[in-house]
């Protein structure tokens, strides 16, 4: 089966750290399946008419989680899309039961050695702007790992968009199959 939009009925919900490549890789999916990109961080920046960091400044990050969590739960109420969540959408529990009921969440992981060459002079990563970025970055995954690992799909993206794509591509087809030979 040629995976495309006619073989997706529901959302496809990318997960994972910041730098991992949520957003490249959804951009590259989405058109690759004939699917609408969302990009939650781009929604929000629309939304509120201003940047993240200006949200995390000036409301904290609770205000910026909450708004998070409606305009997740706004893209999936749409036809299937191919949508890319914020790294600290998928470590609260309404955001993770919301994708679970209504979509497809696959988690791309990177190493940290990845992610942090990927992010390390981007200023615009609230958590990232401390003393020792790398070592939040570390503390991070760790504290976030065990909610990614609920997502249905697990890949690895150490090695660039075109892998990390056709991979995804590889087990949306076999989980696909083993819906469908379930029954479901």
């Amino acid at each position: 089966m040629d995976l495309d939009s006619k073989n997706i009925n529901k959302p496809i919900v990318l997960v994972g750290m910041m730098g991992c490549g949520k957003s490249a890789v959804g951009m590259v999916l989405a058109n690759h399946l004939n699917l609408p990109f969302y990009d939650v961080d781009a929604y929000i920046v629309k939304s509120q008419g201003r940047a993240i960091s200006d949200i995390f400044k000036k409301e904290g990050e609770e205000a910026f989680r909450r708004m998070e969590g409606k305009a997740i739960s706004e893209i999936l109420s749409r036809a299937p899309s191919v949508i890319a969540c914020g790294g600290g959408a998928f470590t609260r529990i309404d955001n993770i039961e919301q994708v679970k009921a209504r979509g497809i969440s696959i988690w791309i992981q990177s190493d940290v050695e990845t992610i942090y060459a990927r992010v390390k002079n981007n200023k615009k990563r609230p958590l990232l702007q401390v003393d020792d970025p790398k070592a939040a970055l570390k503390g991070l995954i760790e504290k976030r790992s065990e909610n990614y690992a609920l997502a249905d799909i697990h890949i690895e993206n150490n090695h660039g968009i075109k892998n990390a794509v056709e991979k995804i591509i590889a087990a949306l087809e076999e989980y696909n199959n083993s819906r469908n030979d379930d029954g479901k």
